[in-house]
């Protein structure tokens, strides 16, 4: 019976947490998503349109694709 009862109250303190996480998830993974696309782009459009291409945009995009693919695993594992 007591097990029961501390399981309730876990499940009540545990589930709005998780909820939230999850949806600062969705969130991170939108925004991020967004912001990978749109540096792409511009770094197209300045390396062929412009020929003057932007240091250093394909490492900052890998590093934050990288923890796109991590939060997005977590995000699915969830889902």
């Amino acid at each position: 019976m007591r097990q029961k009862l501390t399981k309730r109250r876990l499940d009540k303190f545990l589930l709005p947490s998780v909820d939230a996480i999850v949806r600062g998830e969705e969130a991170i993974l939108i925004v991020t998503g967004i912001l990978v696309t749109m540096a792409i782009c511009v770094q197209i459009l300045l390396r062929y349109v412009f020929h003057s291409p932007l240091f250093g945009i394909e490492e900052l995009t890998l590093i934050v694709v990288s923890w796109f693919y991590f939060i997005g695993a977590s995000y699915s594992v969830h889902k």
